[in-house]
């Protein structure tokens, strides 16, 4: 094909621009072209048909509650006192299960008294058990030199409180005497627990104690200090049973304003741990249903 220009001519100005321009459009194609291939593309949603079960779990339900584990048991030595009907007021008011072990010979020593035994026997949540008759007089090392005087003691106690169970505690004395469990705090003891055994009572002591001040009565830790101490015993694994914790308090140590506020305060503070249940003591492990 004959050239639009002659050999020995240059090109005009206007030749050249239009010859520019168009290698210029084709450059630009080329990239856009370029461009619109290399392009990344959008993720493609999974159909709910196709998600895999870890899928379902990780986007549309919330992580499982952990369940709670740790049982505590609250037990109330020594009524019916003048603190007995606030704690049992407590109780009721949060809905709480609690045992009281009971002295036979104070279910009996005044109208009030026998009117506090008819309040607790009234509750379902509320368990009843044998804590003596005389209490020992807190004569402890005399009262356990004699085991049948002490089976006696126990007898009457449970004849008195028109008690159907054979769980007991033994006062002054932390002596456990149940299936999984077999101690002695002090072996002067040991003969009066072992003929309480074998006359059919299961014996129940404690892991930790709310002490109080005997001439005062004023609580010697606060109910933080106490929930503390719990969490401690529970994650060094100090129980009896793990996994179990028996709280030993005293009813007539909660009468002034003070001590009844912090005996709200670990209530409320125990009711809303998830990792705690409250028990009643007859659900302890190795305690047989009698």
């Amino acid at each position: 094909m004959k050239s639009i220009f002659p050999v020995d001519e240059p090109p005009s100005r206007l030749s050249f621009t239009y010859s520019t321009l168009m290698v210029l459009l084709f450059i630009a194609a080329c990239q856009y072209k370029k461009e619109t291939h290399t392009t990344t593309a959008t993720p493609v949603i999974k159909d709910s048909a196709i998600l895999s079960k870890a899928d379902i779990i990780s986007c549309s339900i919330p992580p499982k509650k952990t369940s709670k584990r740790k049982k505590i048991y609250l037990t109330f030595d020594d009524g019916p006192n003048k603190g007995t009907r606030t704690v049992l007021d407590i109780m009721k008011e949060e809905q709480i299960p609690a045992t009281f072990f009971l002295v036979g010979e104070h279910a009996i020593g005044s109208t009030e008294q026998k009117e506090l035994m008819d309040s607790l026997r009234s509750l379902q949540t509320i368990e009843l058990c044998n804590h003596s008759y005389s209490h020992a007089h807190n004569k402890f090392d005399k009262f356990y030199m004699q085991p049948d005087s002490v089976l006696a003691d126990f007898d009457k106690a449970r004849a008195v409180l028109q008690l159907t169970c054979m769980t007991a505690r033994t006062p002054g004395r932390n002596i456990w005497r149940i299936d999984s469990i077999n101690g002695t705090d002090i072996k002067a003891s040991k003969a009066a627990a072992d003929t309480l055994q074998k006359y059919g009572y299961q014996l129940v002591g404690w892991d930790m104690e709310w002490h109080f001040e005997a001439k005062t009565m004023q609580l010697t830790k606060t109910a933080n200090e106490l929930k503390m101490q719990i969490d401690s015993l529970f994650m060094r694994n100090k129980v009896k049973q793990e996994n179990h914790l028996v709280l030993l308090a005293h009813d007539q140590a909660y009468r002034s304003p003070s001590n009844i506020e912090e005996l709200q305060k670990l209530v409320r503070s125990l009711k809303q741990d998830d990792n705690y249940d409250l028990e009643l003591i007859k659900n302890y492990p190795g305690l047989s249903k009698n």
